[in-house]
This record gives structure tokens, sequence and C-alpha cells, in this order.
């Protein structure tokens, strides 16, 4: 067994595909190298069960006949709550709308249909290779490390629960992390379809930045923040 064999041999995928030949073909192909696979044949069901948790890999299309989520509509909503998970699309056809949706929602991988089974065990080496061994510890420097799935920080070895919109702010930090993330793109991400004043996103950065050290996440006046993973404190 490879060590990417074996590291998605912990993991659990969630495969959304109406077309139910193409979802008991991928199902087959992988049930192998998963601890288990859940499917759903709508977006709907797809984001039900993303929520319900568990899942560490979504393999979704984009256009799913009979759902009110269309295109990628259920990618944004997933990326609004989390902003590591893989995710991996399946299309009919690659075009100029495709491939700038994709680079949007930082999606890891696309595939044309029908699927071809090399390229997909590509990205899935790919994205095993890049995902922390663990799941569990991102260490941001020497004295802080994060813990998404427990949303909570250990800053010299003193636990430190993070809120929920906390944690989203600081995944997308460290998703971008070196880039200048935006007044904007946070707002998008914390807050979608939502009006926001500024207070509430100054009380929100303050709040992170005090639980994992100032020195971490750098302000670039007018521009925005960033995090500063090379920073030592």
């Amino acid at each position: 067994m490879t060590t990417h064999e074996f590291k998605l041999k912990k993991l659990t995928l969630l495969f959304i595909e109406s077309d139910i030949q193409v979802r008991e073909y991928i199902y087959q192909c992988l049930s192998t190298l998963f601890k288990s696979i859940k499917l759903a044949h709508t977006a709907e069901r797809g984001l039900e069960l993303y929520r319900e948790g568990g899942i560490d890999i979504i393999i979704t299309d984009i256009k799913i006949p009979g759902s009110n989520l269309s295109d990628f509509s259920l990618i944004e909503e997933i990326r609004y709550e989390e902003i590591f998970i893989p995710i991996i699309v399946l299309t009919e056809l690659v075009d100029s709308y495709t491939l700038l949706q994709a680079a949007n929602l930082q999606i890891n991988g696309y595939i044309t249909k029908p699927v071809n089974l090399h390229k997909l065990n590509q990205y899935l080496e790919s994205i095993s290779k890049h995902m922390n061994n663990d799941k569990e510890a991102i260490e941001l420097t020497r004295n802080v490390t994060y813990l998404p799935m427990y949303q909570s920080l250990k800053v010299n070895n003193i636990d430190i629960s993070l809120g929920k919109k906390e944690s989203q702010l600081l995944d997308l930090l460290i998703f971008s992390h070196n880039t200048i993330t935006t007044k904007d793109e946070i707002i998008y991400t914390i807050w979608p379809q939502q009006d926001v004043t500024d207070s509430a996103l100054k009380n929100l950065l303050n709040e992170l930045r005090k639980k994992v050290t100032h020195s971490v996440i750098k302000n670039q006046p007018s521009k925005g923040w960033y995090i500063d993973l090379n920073t030592t404190v």
C-alpha cells in the first residue's frame, strides 16, 4: 500500500452525482480506497450529508438535474463553511467560466466526463500529499498551533477555544497565507449575503488577533490582512 493510499484509507468521501450509472461506477472503483463513501443524487442531499459531519473529500458534478442548487452554488455553500476541504468537480465541458469559478472557489481539480480514472487518482494522490497527516494540527508559529477540527488553538501549551466566525476567518487567512485577504473577501466568506458593519469586522479581527497573538496576523493599511506563518512568538 502506497503512502497516499494509506492516508485515503482513513478518510470518508462524499460523492454527489445524479447519473446512477456514473455514481455506481465511481463507487465501485473507489470503494476500496476510502474508509467509507457517502453517496448523494442531488445537491441538496449532498449538502445534508456534508453538514452531518465526518466528510474529508468531496467529488461532485456541477450540473445536477432536479436540484435547486445550480452549477457552483453547492460548492459556494460548502466553501462558506469550510475553506480547506478538498473538492474535485465533474463536468461535461471545461470552458472559461468553469475555469474561473474553479479558481475562485479553490477547487482542487476538475475532470470531464466520461471520467478518466487515472486523472482522478492523480488528483486524489496530490490531495493526500498535501493533507495534514493527523488532520488536526496546523502550526502557525513554534508556540501557536491551530486545531481546525476542534475550532481551538494551543498557545504556549494553553488551550483556547475559537468561535465559529473566528475559526472561519483563521481558515481563510491560513488558506491565503502570505497574500492579502481584503475586507470584501472576508465579508463574502464570513457573512455571505448579509449587511455587515465595519465595527463587526474590526471586532472579529481584534478578538482573533488577541487569541493567536497580534504578531501572527498582519495588516496592510487600505489593502487587507494576511497571516505570517514565519513569525516566531
